[in-house]
């Protein structure tokens, strides 16, 4: 599926959005399949909405006993439609969508239990308000649904993947294993089937702990999915500056880390035009796919590809955030984000699938977080990013990846096994960057080199001094210092040690005496706390030729002598690029765009090759 870099969108027919089933026009299909296919568009992800396709009903008898389940009025027949509760028309004119993608060259993404979109839920009439994902009834026709169009379409070359359906932890409340055993029958019964394809979560989110895991979904599926909209996730910036664009990267990041499965970039889109306007959105698409790309991730697909903003039914007369948000208007004439697409696909396809990228260091998510998770590993990703670090996730129960630096920030829930084996790592030379917030961390003394006195809660912001710049560090305790048996790094305004580095067996060990990522979740980004991470990689090897100030960066090795950077630029004005070269290193050629000129969230491809 991922043979390169996927360029999609979320599609409903643009003359209809949900109600696209009960008023087919094959006509409107065709014609917005085609301004897709014209635009560079090869990933296209379709709902089948669930009652349209299964309109069940249930009819009553004495004393209101349920006795037979029909379509409308009609009995059940004896064919697979019949058994499965199918409408044959919804069949029909879901084959004729499949045809379409065909002619035009589309490869789809087919989200098979459509009961939850856009803020409403769509159940048959039969099963309504019942829980999608707990009752046995409900799941029995579910089971019937998925089974019925899998076996049905799987002949079709188009189809990429199935999904489990659209952000299906959203149909009713489950409990963890509730969610686990839901989600294995839907996707074993599309593998007993059709056991070729991919099957794709379809989740918005997934998390280390609570009902939905990264691990369960990782253990189940093939592909993880993320929808990382900034206006839910990232709204206190920009949405063209560095940690908005950069959030959706740092969330495949993490999912791929902790699971050990691909993640896509399922949905995401600027929801309507109150904090952006056409150029800034197109800014920013532009961006995040040069990042996704730049950081080895599998592609993207735009919530969604028409605007649904004239449309009067629900969901859309209930959606207050906004329905225009497609990357096209609805007569199907083009946003400058729809042309950003267009040069964005030119450009990767002419350079290829990029070589992995080369990373710095590991950083360890503690448990604990719940939905501040993925903004957490966004701020630390952000941060390693402007000091030069590429940094891999995994979470603390995971067995630890070989690193020369380990970071944990804002430590809390580690288990004592993996956490001695980290300190081993450690004792044998490794670089250990801790952050300390509220919790308690084990054996501190011996693993920081600080004696602590004692500790109360910090009483108002409190703010550090690096390198000649006051920067705020608030923290919830001020320690009462004794001996430290290592040196200051930095310090708080008040003369206290802030960050103090202590040597700890072959290898050194940075503890940062306030949560410093937890901090930045909660406040508008500003630079300067990069220096932090910085100083704990002072000593730590690197594998990379190229630093640039000010740019975002990667580097990936084609050979011994050669290796791409990509270079984008999330600051608020063009810039040139001062490039640091490795002795023995020079830029060979620019295979994309001018280094001495790099526009706002725009990028630069460079080979480098070292001399001879």
């Amino acid at each position: 599926m991922f043979e390169q870099f996927c360029i999609g969108v979320n599609y409903w027919a643009s003359h209809a959005g949900t109600n696209m089933w009960k008023q087919w026009d094959r006509t409107v299909v065709e014609q917005d399949f085609q301004v897709l296919a014209e635009n560079g568009i090869d990933m296209v992800r379709v709902f089948p909405l669930w009652p349209d396709f299964q309109p069940l009903t249930l009819h009553y008898g004495f004393a209101n006993e349920p006795v037979e389940y029909c379509i409308g009025e009609d009995k059940l027949n004896d064919t697979l439609e019949g058994q499965c509760g199918i409408d044959p028309v919804m069949a029909e004119r879901f084959g004729e969508l499949l045809k379409l993608a065909q002619q035009y060259h589309i490869r789809l993404i087919v989200s098979l239990i459509t009961g939850w979109m856009s803020g409403r839920m769509f159940q048959p009439p039969a099963l309504s308000g019942k829980n999608a994902l707990t009752d046995p009834e409900v799941i029995r026709w579910e089971i019937r649904y998925v089974r019925y169009l899998v076996s049905q379409f799987k002949k079709y070359s188009c189809i990429a993947a199935w999904d489990l359906g659209n952000e299906c932890n959203c149909m009713g409340e489950a409990k963890r294993s509730e969610a686990f055993v839901w989600s294995t029958l839907i996707t074993n019964t599309i593998r007993s089937i059709d056991p070729d394809r991919p099957v794709l979560s379809g989740l918005d989110y997934a998390r280390l702990e609570g009902e939905w895991t990264i691990s369960d979904q990782a253990e189940v599926l093939d592909i993880l999915t993320t929808h990382p909209y900034h206006i839910f996730y990232t709204n206190l910036d920009p949405i063209d500056s560095v940690r908005p664009v950069l959030y959706p990267v740092s969330e495949v990041l993490l999912y791929e880390g902790i699971g050990k499965k691909p993640c896509l970039v399922e949905e995401i889109g600027s929801i309507g035009y109150m904090d952006h306007n056409y150029d800034t959105e197109s800014r920013y698409l532009r961006a995040v796919l040069f990042a996704l790309w730049a950081h080895n991730c599998h592609g993207l697909l735009w919530w969604c590809a028409f605007d649904q903003g004239f449309l009067q039914q629900n969901p859309y007369d209930w959606n207050k955030i906004g329905s225009d948000y497609g990357l096209f208007q609805k007569d199907r004439m083009p946003k400058p984000a729809a042309k950003t697409v267009v040069q964005f696909a030119q450009t990767v396809r002419e350079i290829g699938k990029l070589p992995d990228r080369i990373t710095d260091a590991v950083c360890i998510i503690s448990e604990g977080f719940g939905e501040k998770l993925s903004v957490l590993a966004d701020a630390v990703f952000t941060l390693g990013k402007q000091a030069g670090i590429d940094f891999t996730f995994q979470s603390c129960n995971q067995p630890l990846l070989q690193a020369e630096a380990y970071f944990v920030p804002c430590m809390r829930g580690f288990g004592r096994s993996r956490f001695m084996a980290l300190l081993d790592k450690v004792r044998r030379g490794a670089v250990l960057y801790l952050s300390v917030g509220e919790e308690f961390i084990r054996f501190f003394p011996e693993l920081t080199g600080i004696d602590v006195i004692r500790r109360q809660r910090g009483e108002g912001a409190q703010s550090v001094l690096l390198d000649g710049e006051s920067l705020p560090m608030p923290a919830p305790y001020r320690y009462q210092i004794g001996k430290i048996d290592g040196e200051t790094v930095f310090s708080f305004e008040d003369g206290s040690p802030a960050m103090v580095r202590h040597s700890y067996g072959e290898g050194k060990v940075y503890c940062l005496l306030a949560p410093l990522e937890e901090n930045l979740i909660s406040r508008p980004y500003c630079s300067g706390y990069e220096k932090v991470y910085k100083k704990v990689m002072e000593q730590v090897p690197c594998q990379k030729v190229l630093s640039c100030d000010g740019l975002i960066t990667t580097e990936h090795i084609l050979s011994e002598h050669k290796r791409i950077a990509v270079l984008l630029n999330c600051s608020e004005h063009a810039c040139r690029a001062e490039l640091n070269l490795q002795t023995g290193w020079r830029v060979k050629k620019s295979i994309f765009g001018n280094p001495d000129q790099i526009n706002r969230c725009d990028a630069v491809v460079l080979e480098l090759e070292r001399k001879q």
